[in-house]
């Protein structure tokens, strides 16, 4: 019974002893799981639009996705329906003007006419006839009158039976390539079916949609001549790195897509010589807006890029060029000019750099960087 007190004695002590050790060991651990770990402190850079006030800077560049087409485009097809029985062109092929591009059976338009033709003789005699006999005083007016008329009609049909027989030659309307033969030889065709994609790849064009909120930027009333040379665009094709062609203003639509809210822009370009460009390439045109921002009173910057302070003071981020850091700029305003257009009377002059885009994001310091160079 003494062995069994003390037994317990000395385990126990010895069992405090080991859970006092294990305390102190875990608390050890956890007071150096709490250090502070170093925090990143890498600079937030915020991608912003960014214009130029005045100066020969553009003060705006804007990049649209484009495709490049022919300035002539004709998906060909018979006027009335048969089996080809002629396909002598090849796709890629090139093909002058008047060129025979397909043949349909022609023996069923050969009878119609044939016989149209018969009528238009038998038709023709009968008139001449009673036109004798009016001159005889054999017959009446009405009856000269009746086979007249019967006379010009066949007259019509016959010259309709003719050009459906002309129409069963498929002839290319002006000199291009033969883009593709959506058809096989032999194939049974119905009128206005497409045959076949005829390209004049001599002069190629470039096609892009312009959404709404940059079509302020663009003045459709000035002549084609002076909307290039104030938007001075560009373009690069997707499949030709590295390389941009200069192009010009050839329509552009004054009424807005229904759907998408855009305006189709058509630039004309001269094909470079060292590389064969195609219709259907993807491209992306640079628009570089020259207008120098001035009003009357002073310059003309988007709305977007005015805040307020507490006290109801108007202010731009204006950036430095050099570290790309931001600072407030307080600014006098004037008058909306234009949609999402306003006036500064003060606080800016020709060659600052100011955010346009996200404003409300910015703090004093702050890194930005060109949106455009993120798009690039």
């Amino acid at each position: 019974m003494l062995f069994n007190n003390y037994s317990y004695s000395k385990w126990g002590k010895t069992s405090i002893a080991i859970v006092a050790m294990a305390t102190s060991t875990s608390l050890l651990f956890l007071t150096l799981g709490c250090e502070e770990q170093p925090v990143s402190t890498d600079p937030v850079v915020r991608p912003v639009k960014i214009m130029v006030i005045g100066g020969q800077t553009a003060s705006h560049i804007f990049q649209y996705p484009g495709k490049i087409s022919p300035a002539q485009e004709s998906y060909m097809a018979f006027e009335v329906p048969g089996r080809i029985t002629s396909f002598p062109v090849k796709e890629g092929q090139a093909v002058r003007k008047g060129t025979i591009l397909a043949k349909l059976d022609p023996r069923d338009f050969q009878a119609d006419y044939d016989a149209e033709l018969a009528r238009l003789r038998q038709s023709k005699a009968e008139y001449q006839r009673y036109a004798a006999l009016y001159e005889a005083r054999n017959t009446s007016l009405s009856d000269l009158q009746i086979k007249q008329r019967t006379f010009e009609v066949q007259k019509a049909t016959a010259r309709q039976a003719k050009k459906a027989l002309n129409d069963t030659k498929l002839v290319a309307p002006f000199s291009g390539r033969v883009a593709k033969k959506i058809v096989k030889d032999f194939q049974n065709v119905q009128a206005k079916e497409q045959v076949l994609i005829l390209h004049d790849n001599s002069s190629l064009e470039v096609l892009i949609n312009i959404p709404e909120r940059d079509w302020i930027h663009i003045n459709p009333g000035l002549r084609m001549k002076d909307i290039t040379t104030s938007t001075k665009p560009t373009f690069e094709i997707t499949s030709i790195p590295n390389r941009r062609f200069p192009a010009w203003v050839k329509e552009l639509a004054t009424t807005a897509d229904p759907e998408t809210r855009t305006f189709e822009v058509t630039f004309g370009f001269d094909p470079p010589r060292d590389v064969t460009i195609f219709p259907g390439m993807t491209a992306r045109v640079t628009l570089t807006p020259q207008g120098n921002g001035r009003s009357r009173r002073g310059f003309v910057i988007p709305s977007s890029a005015i805040a307020s302070d507490d006290g109801g003071g108007a202010y731009v981020w204006r950036v430095n060029p050099e570290s790309m850091t931001v600072q407030r700029q307080p600014i006098t305003v004037g008058n909306f000019s234009g949609k999402n257009q306003i006036e500064v009377k003060a606080g800016l002059a020709t060659g600052h750099w100011i955010a346009v885009t996200g404003v409300h994001h910015l703090r004093e310091g702050m890194i930005v960087r060109r949106l455009e160079e993120l798009q690039n």
